[in-house]
């Protein structure tokens, strides 16, 4: 693991060219066994944990989708931001590797911004959804904000946190349930 941590920051300190390496390397750090991992990497990068973890979601999905088709010319035409926000995209609209991949082919060919691509999908795939799923969404984004914020106190932290359990294990729930 620490190889790993030492080989995301110097790589991640060598500026944008090599930020597809630190990535790579902070998606087999970012989850692990080693819970302090995270905040190591964020404090040694002068980064948030988000921030950090979206470096590793970015490093997962382009490792997830490369057999999918998702090659190193995809990869040279978006940024780590755009996979990053695929991951997550993937996962709130629970569409599966083969339509990622896709979409994300797409975004190169258009050279689209992350913006746009994340709006693009959103709208394609929550046509008709109930105002309760958006509003249960901008409530887990709210409660994440409040428990990687330090100035908030630690009882809104802890209701933040449950919160957050509560939605992944309902969105995680199978779609007939």
């Amino acid at each position: 693991m620490n190889k790993n941590i030492d080989r995301c920051i110097k790589y991640y300190r060598a500026g944008s060219d090599k930020r597809w390496v630190a990535c790579l390397a902070a998606s087999r750090v970012v989850g692990g066994y080693d819970r302090n991992a995270t905040s190591h990497l964020a404090y040694a990068l002068s980064l948030s944990i988000s921030q950090v973890e979206n470096l590793a979601k970015a490093g997962k999905a382009y490792r997830a989708l490369r057999r999918f088709g998702v090659d190193s010319e995809v990869r040279k035409a978006l940024t780590p931001s755009h996979f990053a926000a695929m991951w997550d995209l993937k996962h709130k609209l629970r569409f599966d590797d083969h339509e990622a991949a896709a979409q994300l082919r797409t975004a190169a060919i258009e050279s689209v911004s992350v913006a746009q691509m994340a709006g693009l999908i959103t709208g394609e795939y929550s046509e008709g959804e109930p105002q309760y799923l958006k509003w249960a969404d901008k409530m887990f984004d709210a409660a994440k904000k409040m428990v990687e914020s330090v100035d908030v106190p630690e009882h809104v932290q802890r209701a933040g946190y449950h919160y957050m359990q509560a939605y992944t294990e309902w969105r995680n729930e199978p779609k007939d349930a």
